[in-house]
């Protein structure tokens, strides 16, 4: 046989055993070659029978969480695989992590190879760490022209596609596990979507379908989830379908990023037995879906389980109708959570505020599991809603009860209600150990939502002004000038308040002629507004905005001026004279709610002399009489 009839033999026999590869891998279990990895041996058996050296061909692949050294899995596999497509970034160049021998260990081999990667793709820190950055990177690698790539029969999480477009695939990570019957959001399947182009994506439809050997009454409350955030409320199952529905969009997806979406739901009881997945049907958004994507994509199909499963039962023991100055470390939500049958883990709860006020009324969120602080604090509301995602430290609970409370400050809002509560049972995720499925929580009480009775106020804005326990009350010389005539303390709650005009008034033993040259208002020893003349009926300072009280805080202000009349003259030995101030309602304006405050009526400082300098000299008792002797 020649040379020529040789290679033909053999090509013909290695396509053959490519294809009877592909018909095998339909019956292989998902944990098989993934679709990376077999086009790496296709392009390595094509070398091969070239006789070239000509690298693998590139994969793309969507990976789903960070990596660094010590991680370990399939997509660390897939790690590798895509690096060692590149000479310049192959992780070994032979034995353990070269390609074709591509481990599931992320090791300093592997630290150095993503390091090179960085520095080619212009990421920094070129520091070896598999974050937002490199998997965004990591997933826009070409393809060149590897077409979509699917073994028949078999549902896999890696899809190749080609293009610019939009791009969907089964997240690496969706869940192929047994689910129980009677859990709560039990997760159905995980879908990874890849923006590569210049502008962001806005997704505003999702269609799916329940597969399996199942029936709709099999799945109740279905959502949306990204990572420990609800995005949707529950969506309706009919003939097996069912959508998500947007017009201003279910979620948006940068420039050049990626996003992870989980279809989750509570699982019947007495369907022990059913199998149940979902497919992504279709996807409307803004953009187009790259051409290579075709759709149904699968997740895997999983069995339920029958199995005892833990319980988590609810009571709120919050505030109810309490009504709260704005300050910090209010307490905002309290229960007790009585875990039972198994321990759990708390891997994320969501807060909802059903109240008037608004999200910039409340900043830093922070979590408390029977008095310690859990998880990172959370700086305000979005969209109504506060959710601590525990899920890369969950924190274990023990059988028995537990207390969860959330402290948070109230910057604003006064006169508004605020009712934070968990609002669906969809809002705690709470797995059981044993069984590694979220219990289905309840409320003691009744149905979730777990509240108060009846909704808190942030109380209304309110000024207070009273004369200072230090005004000065001693006597004023005649003719002294930049006297300070009385101290007063005003008080702002419920929100910060802005006084826009102060009225001072002048009396005085020339209560008709009388007056002050040169008044002056100070706050906290600063002058606010102009130099004007005390009139006998009173002179308004106007300040505009510099007059702004910080509630809960006390702010001194000092009344200056001469101790003449408005019309320069001096006041008299003997005579007498205060200030009083005084404050309209129209006057002044909550910050926040731009209400006006009641009226502040004349508040007086002290009554002071005006007396005449004089000087008394008397004998010191113990000095004698001196007798003077001349020469």
């Amino acid at each position: 046989m020649n040379s020529i009839s040789t290679k033909k033999f053999v090509a013909g026999f290695a396509g053959f055993a490519i294809a009877l590869s592909l018909v095998l891998g339909a019956a292989a279990p998902a944990q098989a070659a993934t679709v990376a990895e077999l086009q790496v041996m296709i392009a390595q058996l094509q070398a091969q029978l070239s006789g070239a050296s000509t690298p693998a061909a590139t994969a793309s692949y969507t990976f789903a969480r960070n990596l660094t050294v010590g991680s370990a899995g399939a997509d660390v596999k897939n790690l590798q695989i895509v690096l060692n497509s590149n000479a310049a970034t192959r992780v070994a160049v032979s034995g353990a992590g070269s390609p074709g021998k591509e481990t599931s260990t992320f090791g300093p081999a592997t630290k150095a190879a993503v390091i090179k990667f960085q520095v080619l793709k212009s990421v920094t820190p070129a520091v070896g760490y598999v974050g937002p950055q490199t998997r965004a990177k990591l997933a826009l690698v070409s393809t060149g022209s590897t077409p979509v790539v699917t073994v028949p029969g078999q549902t896999t999480p890696v899809v190749v596609p080609t293009g610019s477009g939009l791009r969907v695939s089964l997240a690496a990570d969706s869940a192929n596990t047994a689910l129980v019957a009677g859990q709560a959001i039990g997760e159905l399947g995980k879908f990874t979507f890849v923006n590569p182009t210049a502008a962001p994506i806005t997704i505003t439809n999702l269609a799916f379908m329940r597969t399996g050997a199942s029936s709709d009454s099999t799945l109740s409350n279905i959502y949306l989830y990204q990572g420990a955030n609800r995005l949707t409320d529950a969506a309706g199952l009919s003939n097996s379908n069912f959508n998500f529905n947007s017009s201003a969009g279910i979620v948006t997806i940068p420039a050049g990023s990626s996003v992870s979406l989980s279809v989750r739901a509570d699982i019947a009881a007495g369907t022990s037995g059913q199998l149940v997945g979902v497919q992504l049907k279709s996807v409307g958004s803004n953009g187009s879906v790259d051409s290579g994507v075709v759709f149904p994509i699968s997740s895997y199909s999983q069995t339920i389980s029958s199995a005892s499963i833990g319980t988590a039962s609810f009571t709120y023991t919050g505030p109810t109708s309490a009504s709260e100055n704005p300050t910090n470390d209010v307490r905002v939500y309290e229960s007790s959570v009585v875990i039972s049958t198994h321990a759990a883990r708390l891997e994320s709860i969501s807060f909802e505020n059903r109240g008037s006020a608004n999200d910039t009324d409340f900043r830093n969120f922070r979590l408390f599991v029977d008095g310690v602080q859990v998880g990172n604090t959370v700086e305000s509301l979005v969209k109504d809603r506060a959710t601590f995602d525990l899920s890369a430290n969950p924190l274990r609970l023990e059988t028995g009860t537990r207390i969860i409370k959330v402290l948070a400050d109230i910057i604003g809002g006064s006169g508004e209600t605020y009712d934070i509560q968990v609002r669906r049972t969809a809002d705690v995720r709470v797995v059981d150990v044993e069984l590694g499925q979220p219990i289905l929580a309840t409320d003691a009480g009744g149905s979730f939502p777990v509240s108060a009775a009846a909704a808190n106020t942030v109380s209304a804005a309110s000024l207070s002004v009273n004369r200072a326990p230090n005004s000065p009350s001693t006597n004023i010389s005649v003719g002294a000038t930049n006297v300070k005539l009385a101290s007063f303390e005003f008080r702002a709650s419920g929100e910060n308040v802005k006084i826009e005009t102060i009225t001072v008034d002048a009396d005085s033993s020339l209560q008709t002629t009388g007056g002050f040259d040169n008044g002056k208002v100070f706050l906290n020893g600063v002058q606010v507004g102009s130099t004007l003349d005390i009139s006998a009926s009173g002179t308004d300072f106007d300040f505009g905005s510099s007059f702004i009280l910080t509630q809960g805080q006390v702010a001194v202000v000092d009344v200056y001026a001469d101790a003449k009349t408005s019309t320069s003259t001096n006041y008299a030995d003997g005579s007498t004279l205060d200030v009083g101030v005084s404050v309209a309602a129209a006057d002044t304006e909550g910050v926040d709610s731009g209400d006006s405050v009641s009226a502040i009526s004349e508040v007086e400082g002290f009554t002071r002399t005006v007396s005449a300098a004089s000087v008394t000299l008397t004998k010191y008792s113990g000095y004698g009489n001196q007798t003077m002797i001349g020469g």
